[in-house]
């Protein structure tokens, strides 16, 4: 019976909404009442007897406090050749320590009192932010103060900093869309802009603990700062408060004139970045954008609705939900304050359909630029924008961070908070000169990432092709190398192929190698040990298994093909990764010797022992070092460009605890050294030498 009745309910419900919303009312006949005007809170203003401006939002629904200074600097401003130099400095600041307290001490205390700090640098600017409960907001604000006034730039955090960073830079090309962002602002902005130059090693190298004490002189001044803070205070609580332990904030800030921005020039083109075993290409079609101008700004933000913006928008609808190519698009008309945006549309679509897309696109464009948008179009775009545009201002926060934004870039608040009844009265003629204006198809370019031999349609169509190096340049070694000369070629491969024969003649002979190693990792303050092993076949078969913490990693190469597996996922080896695996080992060197250079540097005195130096390089300009013992003969130091758990730069290799096995000489202990710190201590259990190994080990499976 329940069912019965369920059912009955069921079906009522079903054709009261039939009778509602079919044969009777439609939705588009329903009429809203106008939107609510939007009421700010009042923004409160003050100024500090250094010169530091204060601006609040009382708002005392609950007991925290929000603190976010904004001081002018940044990313834009760091010197050439010394990018990250601004970011470094926030990040040594916040963990740096002060006078008299270690970093981890703050760390603690922040901690036990549920306060966070941070410092962060943007292009434009550097911000401070706080957040704390009103009764622990004074502890917050006296920390701050000697983060401020007397930081300690601990060396130890500056080069933690830096192989952080050192790690970001060797991930850098992981994921596509990022690639397709970056080499972008590369394309319209110059490979060497202020506003789209890359990190680099090279730049981590050049930048020391006193550059970072220079930026803080610079910009961290008090007439430079203005504080924005939202909670229970009143501003006649508030500021004395800051004076309290701001107050002291001394000198004037030093800051160097804006960059000035040189337009690169571009005919159309189209560029293609190689992404190793992709499946689908990333796509942007766009050219250089253009300064704030508040005249324009509801326009574009309209034309940004109908055209390339939300899920009804006309790149959507064609690419999506007619064309079936992608799940999404997005980009449009972008703008910046003291420098040109940039005007892009982007998209990503499987390889076979690349070809499709960008014409797709490019039609798009096309259309509107010569066809007014129709008045449904034009009506939804501004509904869109009036009813997202409340949740702007949701908060107190939101509010202040507006206020502060317009009054840090100058802008006439008027204007901007005009913008509601601007949108208003745009019309379709509006939206079609902005598309005339604002869109040059004879300067746009396309760029594409993805894996070339995928793309089964004639990328030719689209233009000549360009293409785009996105390698990681190798951090530079320091020693300067002397020219090689045919004595120092002979000598060298004289020396290295006597301690051959002395210790290594075994490799003549050998087919196999079975591994068992423990390895102990340290990467920045943590440690890892982990259990491995390994089985080769020569000259080109490597299968590795490692665990560590309960998990397996695998690595298989086979030829000119590998890859790795970690916590179920797969990552293709890429040709330089398996290049990099081979080069310089002992059986490589041995029995393919024509294809490296072997220049006798220079005899070293290391640890009271004499090393006789040899630099070892290919035609690709890949190169090693190794230091044999003059007296046994024995290869003892390597010195090369090492990558471990990201972390990239020079190391030294220490071999020791040699035993001999098969007429081999093998190390039983390698410890790897990176800017003087042991970062790998490995211990050999066991080596096998020339035993029968399955050759299924090996196999390269498809995904």
């Amino acid at each position: 019976m329940r069912k019965i009745t369920l059912i009955i309910l069921i079906l009522a419900v079903f054709n009261l909404g039939i009778g509602v919303f079919g044969k009777g009312r439609k939705l588009e006949k329903i009429k809203f009442p106008p939107l609510n005007e939007i009421v700010k809170p009042e923004v409160l203003k003050a100024e500090l007897d250094n010169g530091i401006k204060i601006r609040l939002i009382e708002d005392s629904k609950f007991p925290v406090v929000n603190f976010t200074a904004y001081l002018k600097g940044g990313d834009v401003y760091d010197p050439s050749g010394k990018t990250g130099l601004s970011s470094i400095t926030a990040q040594l600041l916040r963990i740096g320590g002060v006078a008299g307290i270690k970093g981890e001490e703050i760390d603690k205390i922040l901690d036990m009192n549920g306060v966070t700090i941070s410092f962060g640098s943007s292009l434009d600017y550097f911000t401070i932010n706080i957040s704390a409960l009103k009764s622990n907001f004074d502890q917050a604000l006296e920390i701050l103060a000697k983060i401020l006034i007397s930081p300690a730039f601990d060396k130890s955090k500056f080069e933690e900093i830096k192989t952080q960073l050192s790690s970001s830079i060797s991930r850098r090309n992981d994921d596509p869309a990022s690639i397709r962002g970056k080499e972008f602002v590369k394309l319209i902005y110059g490979q060497n802009s202020p506003f789209a130059v890359e990190l680099e090693y090279e730049h981590l190298d050049n930048i020391t603990i006193n550059d970072a004490k220079k930026v803080h002189e610079m910009f961290f001044r008090p007439s430079n700062m203005m504080i924005g803070v939202t909670g229970p205070y009143s501003i006649s609580e508030l500021k004395p408060l800051l004076q309290k332990y701001l107050g002291n904030m001394k000198g004037a800030p030093k800051i160097p004139p804006y960059p000035l921005f040189k337009s690169p020039s571009h005919k159309f083109k189209v560029y293609f970045a190689e992404k190793a075993n992709q499946t689908q290409s990333q796509i942007v079609v766009g050219h250089l954008g253009y300064k704030e101008n508040i005249g324009e700004k509801a326009k574009i933000l309209v034309f940004n609705s109908i055209f390339s913006q939300g899920f009804n928008s006309r790149l959507m609808r064609r690419l999506r939900v007619k064309m079936g190519l992608t799940y999404g698009v997005g980009g449009g008309i972008s703008s910046e304050y003291f420098y040109p945006g940039d005007v892009s549309f982007t998209t990503f679509t499987k390889s076979e359909s690349t070809v499709t897309a960008v014409n797709a696109i490019l039609d798009e464009i096309k259309i509107i630029r010569t066809e007014k948008v129709t008045e449904k179009e034009l009506s939804e775009a501004k509904d869109y924008f009036l009813n997202s545009y409340v949740f702007k201002f949701s908060s107190s926060g939101k509010v202040l961070n507006d206020h502060i934004r317009k009054e840090f870039y100058k802008l006439d608040k008027k204007k901007y908070d005009d913008l509601v009844n601007q949108i208003k009265t745009v019309t379709a003629d509006d939206v079609l000169s902005v598309a005339q204006k604002f869109l040059d198809p004879e300067k746009m370019v396309t760029l594409i990432v993805g894996t070339r031999k995928n793309i089964t349609e004639d990328l030719s169509e689209l233009g000549k092709i360009t293409d785009v190096d996105i390698s990681i340049k190798p951090p530079q070694i320091k020693e300067k190398i002397p020219g090689a000369t045919a004595a120092s070629l002979k000598k060298g491969k004289d020396v290295l192929f006597s301690a051959f024969a002395n210790n290594y003649s075994g490799y003549k002979k050998i087919r196999t190698a079975i591994k068992e190693s423990v390895l102990n990792i340290t990467l920045g303050q943590r440690s890892f040990t982990l259990d491995q092993s390994t089985t080769v076949i020569y000259p080109d078969k490597v299968y590795s298994e490692t665990k560590v913490m309960g998990m397996l990693m695998k690595r298989v190469i086979n030829g000119k093909k590998g890859y790795q597996t970690q916590m179920g996922q797969r990552k293709e080896l890429t040709k330089e990764e398996i290049e990099e695996s081979e080069f310089g080992g002992f059986y490589d060197i041995f029995h393919f010797r024509s294809k490296y250079n072997f220049q006798y540097l220079k005899e070293e005195k290391i640890n009271g022992v004499v090393y006789d130096v040899i630099y070892i390089t290919d035609k690709e300009d890949k190169w090693v070092k190794f230091f044999i013992n003059k007296i046994n003969k024995r290869i003892e130091i390597k010195e090369k460009i090492n990558n471990i758990g990201g972390q990239k730069g020079l190391g030294r290799t220490y071999l020791s605890q040699f035993k001999k096995q098969n007429g081999i000489l093998f190390p039983f202990k390698t410890e790897v050294f990176m800017k003087d710190k042991k970062v790998v201590d490995i211990t050999m259990k066991k080596i096998i030498i020339n035993k029968v190994v399955d050759n299924a080990l090996f196999k390269i499976d498809t995904k």
